[in-house]
């Protein structure tokens, strides 16, 4: 079996944060019993396998000294609070085999981090058999927190499979209320030259004690067509049989398609519908029937109109696409086709790069826009590529289109994706909701910096990163969202010492990045950690794992983060991105000149600090303070009419966590948004 992983949160660090002083002990992370609590439980397991082939007996496995040798791979991952850089545990996984090369059991443990009793619990047990280098068995079970297995799954494979089948497989099923339970039987099978593939899955029935057939699937991948065939059955007896069928050209084209379904009888076929198409050098057209009373009738029609491409010899642009309504000839006794009632239309430009699709449908005898995209692109090295693209829909209250949405790729220079950004509006133009996204690549690491659209201050804020880093022996999978919790996790090969990847750092200048590097052995000690390349400004403590700088330098860069255990030692980098991440503060609307909005002082703070405004006249005045999601933490002046003048406000922010803050004035129609930062 694979290593159990998941893609978690990392911590987002693009925002003023000191982390409190409180530091996790190691006796917090790691109790004394922690190697007795990570192989304790195994003889309580049910391992028999009845069929089973395997060589090792259940006891041979669970008695046997686990060491962390070269074979054993591990994966960690931990959690943050809201609002909070402390990281505690969260879970822990362990991947090793035991045995001879061609005879051994591949073996999985996940253990999860309980906070109240500080302790490991082993809560997943997964093993697989693996006989003359091919799998013989396998088992998973689920355990609570006493160790009692409460569900769990079985797969033994048999050799040779019988039915000239190329694989058979048996499941069982465990529930802690019945125990284990037979459950399925699977056979597979395939064609010599792979072209057809067919399986049979049966369920085992207790009243009858034997196994009933549960359902087929067939498919069939021909030069000259496609066929796809699926059964299902209750108690043993057909009651859904669907058969789809293409006819190909040469081009491996579709020429007509058929499907049938299961007749009233449940005995055999009978037609549903289908579909033709037809493609000349100028044109292409599809049918669609339906089959009634022992005949096709014709049902929907539809063609394009192109034109022959100026650039490129022999080929169609299309210039749109018409879908006809279908109608009953009384006279003739036949369906004809008759009104339009679609119609797509595709606009290029003079390269031939599509700009426009227009959208059309009859309502009440007319031709009506519903729909329509405009695409706008950009040249970039004699190349095109699309960077804008606007959905208009129609509004049946406004009679009218009206701007949708709105969605931008953002390209670097050479044409590469560097993110999007899309927003959505109302029918008045109002912005409803918006998210942004921008990409970091380097060798072996993919990251993105990703934002939502705020209606309180009209911009976007920061809602976390995702980061993809391949680096051996060490992957890193993260992902960060600052609106519920921050998880990180890693993945480390070879029984190495490894710490969890604390970046990508996105910081602003001024910024203060304070954080504790998570460091681990595959005991879960902790190994010896040391920093090369960091900015000259800041310090990093060996003792604590705690990194410290007030960023002041405007350069991107790497820090290099090595875990040293005896001889085994891992490096990461650890990248830090300086950027302007932030809101515009600027105000939203000029206003009367004696209208202002301060700078809050002092800032940072901790935990009061003044706001200041001034008002040329009486105003109805709201001030309010948001975090980084855009959510109102504190409302200091909550619509209230205030005389010309200049006006202190206190804040005090002792119930909040550190970070940046933005304090935002209403003052009539005027609008002032500024930055403000909390270090406790």
């Amino acid at each position: 079996m694979l290593l159990w992983m998941s893609l978690y949160p990392v911590i987002l660090l693009a925002q003023i944060s000191a982390v409190s002083q409180e530091t996790l002990s190691n006796s917090e992370i790691n109790p004394a019993s922690t190697h007795q609590i990570l192989f304790e439980l195994r003889s309580d397991l049910p391992m028999e396998l009845p069929g089973s082939r395997a060589k090792f007996a259940p006891a041979e496995l669970f008695n046997h000294d686990f060491s962390f040798d070269p074979d054993t791979t591990w994966s960690y991952d931990e959690m943050a609070d809201h609002n909070s850089t402390l990281y505690y545990p969260l879970g822990f996984s362990q991947n090793y085999d035991i045995g001879t090369p061609n005879d051994f059991t591949r073996n999985i443990k996940t253990y999860n981090w309980d906070k109240d009793s500080a302790r490991w619990e082993f809560v997943f047990s997964g093993i697989d058999w693996i006989r003359d280098m091919r799998i013989d068995s396998t088992i998973n079970t689920r355990l609570d927190i006493e160790g009692t297995p409460t569900y769990g799954d079985k797969y033994v494979y048999i050799y040779p499979p019988s039915e000239d089948a190329t694989k058979e497989i048996f499941t069982e099923v465990y529930r802690q209320d019945s125990g284990w339970k037979k459950n399925t039987r699977n056979l597979s099978f395939e064609s010599e030259d792979n072209s057809k593939h067919w399986s049979k899955t049966f369920r085992y029935d207790e009243a009858v004690l034997d196994y009933l057939i549960s359902n087929e699937n067939y498919f069939e991948e021909m030069d000259d067509h496609t066929l796809y065939e699926y059964k299902s059955y209750t108690g043993g007896q057909l009651h859904y049989w669907n058969r789809h069928f293409q006819q190909l050209d040469e081009h491996g084209e579709v020429v007509y398609s058929v499907t049938h379904y299961l007749n009233d009888t449940k005995d055999g076929l009978v037609p549903s519908d289908s579909s033709a198409f037809i493609e000349t050098d100028d044109f292409a057209e599809a049918k669609g029937y339906y089959y009634e009373n022992g005949e096709w009738v014709l049902d929907t029609y539809s063609r394009t109109y192109d034109h022959p491409s100026v650039f490129v010899e022999g080929q169609m642009i299309m210039d749109s696409v018409i879908t006809y309504d279908v109608v009953h000839d009384q006279q003739a006794d036949s369906m004809i086709v008759g009104e339009i009632t679609h119609k797509t239309i595709y606009i290029n430009d003079g390269m031939e790069n599509l700009i426009e699709i227009q959208s059309l449908s009859r309502i009440n005898n007319e031709m009506t826009l519903m729909s329509k995209n405009t695409i706008e692109y950009a040249l970039i090295n004699n190349d095109y590529f699309e960077t804008v693209n606007r959905y208009y829909q129609y509004s049946y209250s406004l009679g009218s289109l009206f701007l949708q949405s709105e969605w931008h790729t953002l390209l670097d220079e050479s044409g590469e994706l560097a993110g999007d950004m899309n927003f959505y509006f109302t029918e008045d133009g109002d912005t409803t909701n918006g998210y942004k996204s921008l990409m970091y690549f380097d060798e072996e690491s993919f990251y993105s910096l990703n934002f939502e659209w705020s209606p309180e201050i009209h911009d976007f804020v920061k809602t976390g990163f995702m980061m993809h880093d391949e680096g051996s022996p060490i992957t890193q999978y993260a992902y960060y969202s600052t609106e519920y919790t921050s998880d990180r996790s890693i993945i480390v090969q070879h029984s190495m010492p490894a710490a969890v990847n604390p970046g990508p750092l996105f910081a602003e200048i001024g910024d203060t990045l304070d954080i504790i590097i998570s460091a681990h052995n595959p005991d879960m000690t902790i190994p010896t950690l040391t920093v090369e390349n960091l900015p000259t400004s800041a310090t990093f403590d060996p003792e604590t794992r705690r990194l410290l700088w007030v960023v002041d330098e405007g350069q991107n860069k790497f820090i290099d983060l090595t875990a040293t255990n005896n001889s085994k030692s891992t490096t990461i980098e650890v990248a830090v991105i300086v950027d302007e991440f932030g809101v515009n503060t600027e105000s939203e609307s000029e206003g009367p000149a004696a209208i202002q909005l301060y700078q809050n002082y002092p800032n940072p703070f901790n935990p009061s600090t003044t706001i200041i405004f001034e008002l040329s006249s009486t105003e109805t005045v709201t001030l309010q303070v948001f975090n980084l999601l855009g959510q109102v933490v504190e409302t200091l002046v909550n619509g209230e009419q205030l005389a010309p003048g200049l006006k202190q406000i206190n804040f005090n922010a002792q119930n909040l966590s550190s970070g940046v803050y933005f304090y935002r004035l209403d003052a009539g129609d005027v609008h002032f948004t500024k930055k403000m930062a909390l270090i406790k």
